[in-house]
């Protein structure tokens, strides 16, 4: 049982290289997303609060795609597919 808790912990938290990883410095899209979901909270240009909040949900789709796509293990994999999907859900 120990062993199969392993494996399994291996097979999603470890790249084909065999390191663990579990975050990585954001890259460019998550980036993007932060700062404009702060300038959203912060009120910093309130007449373009909607244009900001609309800009970074799109980011976040599409840093979702990059991990969904290319990320480096399945939990990455994993996460791009739960952040995309919540993603098209609360735009209903």
């Amino acid at each position: 049982m120990r062993g199969d808790l392993i494996s399994i912990y291996k097979y999603f938290f470890y790249d084909k290289t065999g390191k663990l990883v579990l975050w990585q410095f954001p890259n460019a899209p998550l980036l993007i997303w932060l700062v404009s979901k702060i300038i959203v909270y912060l009120k910093v240009l309130p007449a373009y609060n909607s244009m900001f909040n609309q800009l970074s949900m799109g980011f976040l789709f599409i840093w979702a795609y990059l991990e969904l796509t290319q990320g480096v293990n399945r939990f990455r994999k994993l996460l791009g597919w739960i952040v995309m999907i919540l993603l098209i859900i609360n735009s209903y």
